[in-house]
């Protein structure tokens, strides 16, 4: 019955959450903005921003209602071991996206420029700012329902399945502003399976917000091709396939990296402050 009780609210939150996405994308068609959104950096990042917010305070105040608790309790530290961990998935991330940036060069997509000259400008460090702030604000609304709200709620089960539905629920919720795409359905559902996987070893959704941060701000910088702001200019769009390849190895070694520096305890054991949660939460 518990089980059924949690479904429901999760279900509930989460059209709830596509609803106001739904709002926000009738805005931005009201005012002829809709397809600047995705190809205008600063208002693709401001409407990040917004957003962000909206839907991370609806549900924070949606997990404040069903729980009873603070959302807190899902757990944002983010000690020495989690700056080391983040800091090696920051020169992984870079590492790996750099022999993929020359893999693709050796393919079909040709590296025509590295404008290393967009670092003289000021009003561009202004873009990268707006783009971590936005990516991080993008990010946060993602953790906390999939990864916050979702686990927490369905902490009575198997932990197995919690990655997983938490995994399908962050594909899910990209559906409707990106389209049904396999490739880039398969990759988010990959993220969705890496970034439970680093909240429930690391403790922390702040460390698995981060690495959701790096990874989009990363993408976008290197592999985005959009002239007014990415640091590396592409003959063409990444194939969807080779796309998919790289997230794939990427995600794969964020998960093998995560069980090296939290794995003490098991490989899907979760952090000690999850179990007390959790534990509390059931008897509950």
């Amino acid at each position: 019955m518990k089980n059924w009780s949690a479904y429901k609210k999760l279900t509930v939150v989460h059209l709830l959450f596509l609803f106001v996405m739904g709002i926000f994308a009738g805005c931005y068609a009201i005012l002829g903005l809709l397809d600047d959104v995705s190809t205008n950096i600063k208002l693709l990042h401001f409407n990040n921003i917004l957003m962000g917010t909206a839907l991370s305070f609806l549900t924070i105040y949606f997990f404040r209602k069903h729980t009873k608790k603070s959302v807190l309790v899902v757990g944002w530290h983010l000690n020495v071991r989690d700056r080391y961990f983040i800091l090696v998935i920051f020169i992984i991330t870079m590492l790996i996206l750099g022999l993929f940036t020359l893999y693709l060069h050796q393919n079909q997509t040709r590296i025509i420029d590295i404008q290393i000259e967009k670092l003289n400008r000021l009003d561009y460090y202004f873009l990268l700012l707006l783009a971590l702030i936005g990516w991080m604000m993008a990010a946060v609304k993602e953790e906390v329902l999939s990864r916050g709200y979702v686990l927490f709620s369905l902490s009575h089960g198997n932990i197995m399945w919690m990655i997983l539905l938490s995994a399908f629920i962050f594909m899910a919720i990209h559906v409707p502003t990106n389209g049904f795409d396999v490739f880039k359905m398969s990759s988010w559902f990959m993220g969705g399976v890496a970034y439970a996987y680093v909240y429930i070893k690391s403790g922390s959704l702040l460390v698995a917000t981060i690495i959701h941060m790096i990874h989009n701000f990363m993408n976008d910088w290197v592999l985005g091709n959009n002239a007014a702001f990415a640091i590396v200019e592409l003959s063409q769009k990444v194939p969807q396939d080779d796309k998919l390849m790289y997230e794939i190895v990427l995600k794969v070694i964020i998960i093998i990296i995560a069980s090296v520096f939290y794995g003490k305890n098991g490989l899907i054991t979760p952090a000690s402050n999850l179990i007390a949660a959790w534990s509390k939460n059931d008897k509950d």
